[in-house]
């Protein structure tokens, strides 16, 4: 599968075991709303994809998560790049987005990919 690693400011991801070029790559997401550490929501998407590289199917999951969960998309910062690719999760604060939001922290987690 992959193995994530942090680059000049980006998730990398080391494939292993291509032996079947174009196959599908499946990312699933897990998204949790907390307000005052309760868990409120919590939605999951799966992206399929033959060509796109990590990044781009983790950009595409998360964008689809927020529109299902209907909250504004956070800011990446380099804390959360950080954080994905050492323990597969991170989680964003009210701080980090530039409307209003109805809960405390989102938190995201890669389920399989």
């Amino acid at each position: 599968m992959f193995t994530l690693r942090f680059k000049k400011g980006k998730i990398v991801a080391k494939k292993f075991k291509l032996r079947h070029p174009g196959r599908i790559c499946i990312l699933k997401l897990e998204g949790r709303l907390f307000v005052a550490n309760r868990m409120t929501e919590i939605k999951e998407v799966t992206t399929e994809d033959t060509d796109s590289s990590y990044s781009k199917r983790l950009e595409k999951a998360l964008v689809e998560l927020c529109r299902q969960m209907d909250i504004p998309v956070p800011m990446w910062m380099k804390k959360n790049t950080k954080e994905f690719a050492a323990f597969g999760q991170t989680i964003f604060f009210r701080e980090q987005y530039t409307e209003q939001v109805r809960f405390d922290r989102f938190q995201i987690r890669v389920i399989e990919g």
